[in-house]
């Protein structure tokens, strides 16, 4: 199995890659998403490559050479996005042949929708840089999106397990527990975590669905959807989970003692859903004093807000 990201490739720059690919379509050029771009270190005189589909709302995702990698990433929900917010519920697990166990439909589908692109994209990439590795990355349904990527590029003989790396922010689960068993078996995906994020926890896997049956107790329909999740067996790829804390350190926690027997757990209870919105944000804080996934893994990248904002 291939060690985590190797040191050279920093989470910063990845996380800020990530921020990029929340600009296709958007921003253009991409030189323009600040302060995201200049942090990412893609090489004097290389150009991203940016992948749209059919459907430009649902999949997208940025190609770059840094100094020390190919970055792949993978943009995540656009929540202005009708057709990419429904993607994410599309959540019934799909079984495509010659995969391990089960994945998410949605997420796999918006992957297939742009596969020849990455394919046709990575080609000369990885014939002009032999000995850089290829790290891919994502940021919410993007991290998922990376790790289906990783297991096709792997399975399909385009990209050897050992010179592929995968390093993942606020991923909800790609597939359920078959296919995480087969993937870690492959690759040692790390996945940040921020305080408050439920994403990371969707679709619940047996023992979150499990303990959901008592948030309705004795109500029949709940306990039907109750039993649907725990039939799906959704289980997060990732084989390290890194915990963003409520003070901005990282950690490593259980991700169900630190989840939904902490903070979150409380967070849902008070029905601070706003906080848990923001929770999930891969951009940059609007409120002094509050810390997520660019604070944490990318000091110094966003400007200190005022401690009179409050957006």
């Amino acid at each position: 199995m291939p060690s985590k990201t190797p040191s050279s490739v920093s989470p910063l720059s990845l996380l800020c890659a990530c921020g990029v690919s929340y600009e296709i379509g958007v921003d253009n050029p991409l030189s323009g998403a600040t302060p995201f771009y200049d942090h990412v270190g893609f090489a004097a005189g290389s150009t991203p490559i940016v992948i749209q589909g059919a459907l430009p709302a649902t999949a997208a995702c940025l190609i770059g050479v840094t100094a020390d990698a190919i970055v792949l990433a993978f943009r995540g929900t656009l929540f202005t996005s009708m057709p990419d917010l429904l993607t994410d519920l599309v959540a019934a697990p799909s079984t495509p042949a010659g995969w391990p166990g089960a994945v998410h439909t949605g997420f796999f589908l918006c992957l297939l929708e742009i596969l020849p692109a990455i394919v046709t994209s990575l080609g000369p990439l990885l014939a002009e840089n032999p000995k850089l590795p290829l790290v891919l990355t994502g940021h919410s349904k993007g991290g998922a999106m990376a790790s289906l990527a990783a297991w096709y590029l792997h399975t399909n003989g385009i990209v050897s397990s050992q010179a592929m790396y995968v390093t993942t922010f606020a991923s909800p689960a790609p597939g359920n527990s078959a296919f995480a068993a087969a993937y870690q078996e492959v690759f040692d995906q790390s996945n940040y975590i921020n305080n408050l994020d439920i994403v990371p926890y969707l679709p619940p896997d047996q023992s979150l669905a499990q303990a959901m049956a008592g948030l309705f107790p004795g109500n029949t329909l709940w306990n039907d959807v109750v039993q649907t999740l725990v039939s799906w067996d959704y289980l997060h790829a990732a084989s390290a989970n890194y915990f963003i804390l409520s003070d901005g350190t990282i950690s490593t926690f259980d991700i169900h003692y630190l989840g939904f027997e902490g903070d979150l757990k409380t967070a849902l209870a008070a029905k601070e859903y706003q906080q848990i919105l923001a929770a999930h944000s891969h951009g940059c804080p609007t409120q002094a004093g509050t810390y997520g996934y660019m604070t944490a893994v990318a000091p110094g990248v966003c400007p200190v807000p005022s401690a009179k904002s409050t957006k």
